[in-house]
């Protein structure tokens, strides 16, 4: 009967506290923080109801990033947290906001009043104070100009495009100049095509010789091997005379390849070591001597 008396007295006076730990709450300036405070204290009230028996979920680590943006640094947090039956206490080393026995009755009436408080926030019907927005000037936009040819100009080119601009200021190439590169010009796009042309010939002669050499070879049978006639299916080795041969004979010397593997080598030498004119040969050895 003590137990249920001391029960009772503890959930009609708990409620009471909950309201002027609200009120307090209400005091900050920031509408923001006030909210993010009670719906902390409402969402963990509502796991605890979930699950009661949990001693981590009665458990609020102080110090941590929510702890101290909604608990412990706006006025009011910690008597509100305090008021819903939490204590501060040092478990393993580090300090916690503990709930030690839950009141399933406390913790329900609890959230209603939370409840209430976070709607009539939202109404606006609240004691919080209305934060004042000072309107931030802007700079009026500048007006666009038309340039004389038709197109858009800007105050830093004297309202002009950009072509007009530099019409203005002489950065226009002289004709003389113009000129005068006009006939290298057109020596230069000469050359380049002959020598294009000549490569291009070269190229085609070449594709000619490899497209009917390959026709010649895919005609014989590549089931077999083209030396020693033994059967290779898939698995045989094609060489660079456009045969396919078996595992002894892939060699070069064993099945007398005609491939010129001696000018494939020299065509590569020549291409990895361009030689030096002997003009400029000789000038490098005439700076030499007189250095």
């Amino acid at each position: 009967a003590q137990l249920a008396s001391q029960n009772s007295m503890v959930t009609e006076r708990e409620p009471r506290s909950i309201q002027p730990a609200i009120s307090k709450c209400l005091s900050n300036s920031d509408l923001g923080t006030v909210k993010g405070t009670l719906r902390t204290c409402l969402q963990i009230l509502k796991k605890i109801e979930k699950k009661p028996s949990s001693a981590r979920l009665r458990r609020i680590p102080c110090g941590s990033v929510i702890t101290r943006k909604f608990i412990e640094t706006p006025k009011g947090g910690e008597s509100l947290v305090e008021a819903l039956g939490f204590e501060k206490q040092k478990v393993n080393g580090a300090m916690f906001y503990v709930m030690k026995e839950p009141d399933l009755e406390l913790i329900r009436r609890a959230q209603s009043i939370l409840q209430d408080a976070l709607a009539e926030i939202a109404s606006g019907r609240s004691s919080l104070p209305a934060k004042k927005i000072s309107p931030t000037p802007r700079a009026p936009r500048p007006k666009p100009v038309l340039c004389p040819c038709g197109f858009w100009g800007s105050s830093a080119t004297d309202n002009l495009c950009s072509v007009c601009y530099k019409k203005k200021r002489g950065i226009q190439p002289s004709q003389s100049s113009s000129s005068s590169s006009a006939p290298s010009d057109s020596r230069t796009t000469q050359e380049g095509q002959s020598k294009w042309r000549a490569a291009l010939g070269r190229a085609r002669v070449k594709l000619r010789a490899i497209t009917f050499l390959r026709n010649k070879q895919l005609g014989k049978k590549r089931s077999r091997c083209h030396h020693c006639n033994k059967k290779v299916g898939h698995l045989g080795f094609e060489c660079k005379c456009l045969s396919v041969f078996c595992g002894t004979c892939r060699f070069p010397a064993s099945h007398a390849c005609k491939f010129d593997y001696r000018r494939q080598h020299r065509n590569k030498l020549k291409k990895d070591n361009p030689s030096l004119a002997r003009s400029s040969h000789k000038r490098k050895m005439a700076r030499i001597e007189e250095a």
